[in-house]
């Protein structure tokens, strides 16, 4: 099994992404860590969505992003974003 948090992301949120994937797959759904997800700019942005909430857990803020109505954990050392800002995310392959 796995340790630590995770998102299990349908493959249907990277069929429009001109990218190679490269996260381990269950079934049709990917893997992916927090720490693989990055918040980026509206240019460089993969996919839109909006700050559900923000934990912290000592050393890092874990935000709660909804993109399509699916979670989306996103790990990250400093608090530079408030509960419903609208991000844009990158995936750090």
């Amino acid at each position: 099994g796995l340790l630590g948090a995770y998102n299990l992301i349908n493959d249907s949120f990277f069929s429009d992404l001109n990218s190679d994937i490269s996260f381990h797959k269950i079934e049709n759904k990917f893997c992916v860590r927090p720490a693989q997800i990055k918040f980026s700019n509206e240019e460089n942005g993969l996919l839109k969505g909006t700050i559900e909430a923000i934990r912290f857990y000592g050393n890092y803020y874990m935000y709660d992003v909804n993109i399509n109505q699916q979670k989306i954990m996103v790990a990250q050392s400093q608090q530079i974003k408030q509960v419903s800002d609208v991000v844009y995310i990158e995936f750090d392959i």
